[in-house]
């Protein structure tokens, strides 16, 4: 019963245009062999491993049929989508249809860093392209306020991950070959988690103390000027009760002077009575 259930998994997971290209190939049917596989690439249902092996039995059916660059251009179909494609193993006319399908595809020196999905709050993640595996050496820098700090970095297939500090701005990433050369920069912004953003400052309405200035400098002016007439009062006021002059002898000077001390305490009184109600006035206004 299980070899049963296990003929029939079998049977469903294999590709019937890749088993019918095979079995032209064994067969030295190479035409035949080409028109089952050309089929056969086009399926969506193929394993990663399914294609690698029905795009190499199409290059070398190519190949035996002396058509060397459809053979490339097969080789360079299969890299375009899988860029670490292994290298094939035969005659050396496979090795260099497959080396010039790698180069249609991906000519020297292809290295290219990509922004990935990251995998977790405060982490970056990118990808590495190099399908000539010339990248020997990989190192990233986290920009801040303070500056750069460099660090070394592994990239494992094909990815890398880092979880740069809370105060980086900015992560710079390099791929070098094994002579230090420079193949590929790549620059990814730091945009601040929650943990990290500064806290928002609350918006609080006052209301001002302070008068509309329609009304303020009306009322700046009221009070100096009534404060002024006030003082001025308490000056005439203070002449007009003054002692009387020595220098009074007859009856009519003396009641000349009293006529005039009367005049200047009347003045005075109007004047210091004028300037406090000026000043109130002021007040009022400045309270509003």
């Amino acid at each position: 019963m299980l070899a049963a259930i296990s003929l029939v998994s079998v049977l469903l997971a294999s590709n019937p245009y890749l088993d019918e290209g095979r079995r032209h190939f064994d067969a030295l049917e190479f035409e035949a062999a080409n028109a089952s596989l050309t089929v056969a690439v086009q399926q969506s249902s193929l394993t990663t491993e399914e294609r690698r092996t029905a795009f190499d039995l199409q290059a070398r059916a190519l190949l035996a049929l002396n058509r060397k660059e459809d053979a490339i251009a097969a080789y360079a179909r299969l890299l375009e989508r899988d860029p670490y494609a292994p290298q094939p193993s035969g005659a050396p006319k496979v090795i260099d249809a497959f080396l010039r399908g790698r180069e249609k595809a991906w000519p020297k020196p292809s290295v290219k860093w990509s922004r990935a999905a990251d995998p977790e709050a405060g982490a970056i993640k990118v990808e590495l392209q190099d399908p000539w595996a010339l990248v020997m050496r990989a190192r990233y820098f986290e920009s801040s306020k303070a500056g750069l700090s460099e660090h070394s970095a592994q990239v494992i297939d094909h990815s890398l991950v880092v979880r740069p500090s809370p105060s980086t701005s900015q992560v710079l990433f390099d791929a070098l070959d094994a002579n230090g050369t420079l193949l590929a920069h790549f620059e990814v912004p730091v945009t601040p988690t929650a943990t990290q953003e500064p806290a928002a400052t609350p918006l609080v309405r006052t209301t001002s103390a302070t008068p509309p200035s329609s009304l303020r400098t009306p009322g700046i002016v009221a009070l100096i000027a009534g404060l002024a007439t006030v003082a001025a009062g308490a000056i005439v006021l203070g002449f007009g009760y003054g002692p009387a002059p020595t220098t009074l002898t007859s009856a009519g000077d003396i009641n000349a002077w009293n006529r005039s001390v009367t005049g200047q305490v009347g003045a005075g009184w109007a004047l210091a009575s004028g300037g406090a109600a000026l000043s109130i006035v002021g007040g009022v206004l400045l309270a509003f």
